[in-house]
């Protein structure tokens, strides 16, 4: 682990820690969840009719692997959804963020040498979630959140219109549309700021990082 720069990210600092080396391991797979609710059903007469049945599936992606560096110490990496490309022999830098005065962060990028690419996650997207301000004693928050609590009104009414909803469960329901409603706005805002500002590289990350690539000995895949 080494320090790779401290940058600014929407009024707060974040110290840019990083470990490269060759892959000497990895792994990927898939795994998928299934749940789901209701079944049974009722009888009239002789006959049973079923009733509606709710089934939902999640599937999670995983990448794991274990990098070796230059003096032959090895780390070990796992991740969930980002969808990591890489292979034996591959040089990878994993980078996390550690906020100003804080002593652990989350992983927020992989790059990937040969393909220069990078790879990231929801973490990274959160650094850049639009309004966030600096507030005495509240450090550095998102104001999102409150945005998405004066909106419920809006969709709360907007249901009772286009949905026919009742007035109680309307009332229920609303703050979940809205909240998560205003949340995929903020990511989606968020995940363009990401890749622009991976793209302008404002804090010349992208040049600090290609000095990394000779940390890890090369392995033959």
């Amino acid at each position: 682990m080494a320090l790779l720069k401290e940058v600014m990210v929407n009024g707060r600092i974040y110290e840019i820690y990083y470990f490269t080396g060759a892959v000497v391991d990895e792994k990927q797979w898939s795994e998928t969840e299934v749940s789901g609710s209701g079944g049974g059903g009722y009888s009239v007469g002789n006959q049973t009719t079923p009733t509606y049945v709710d089934v939902r599936s999640k599937t999670t992606r995983h990448n794991q692997f274990i990098l070796q560096g230059q003096d032959g110490h090895e780390q070990s990496f796992s991740f969930e959804d980002w969808g990591i490309s890489c292979r034996k022999g591959s040089i990878l830098t994993v980078m996390w963020a550690i906020p100003k005065g804080q002593k652990k962060g989350p992983y927020i990028a992989v790059y990937n040498h040969q393909m220069k690419e990078y790879f990231w996650g929801d973490d990274f997207a959160a650094m850049f979630f639009p309004g966030r301000v600096t507030l005495p004693l509240l450090g550095n928050i998102s104001w999102w959140p409150v945005a998405a609590f004066f909106t419920t009104p809006f969709v709360w009414s907007l249901l009772l219109w286009s949905e026919g909803m009742g007035f109680a469960v309307g009332l229920l329901v609303a703050p979940f549309f809205s909240f998560f409603g205003v949340r995929m706005l903020v990511k989606s805002m968020a995940r363009k700021k990401v890749e622009a500002y991976l793209t302008g590289d404002p804090d010349q990350l992208g040049d600090r990082l290609s000095t990394t690539k000779s940390e890890a000995t090369p392995i033959e895949a």
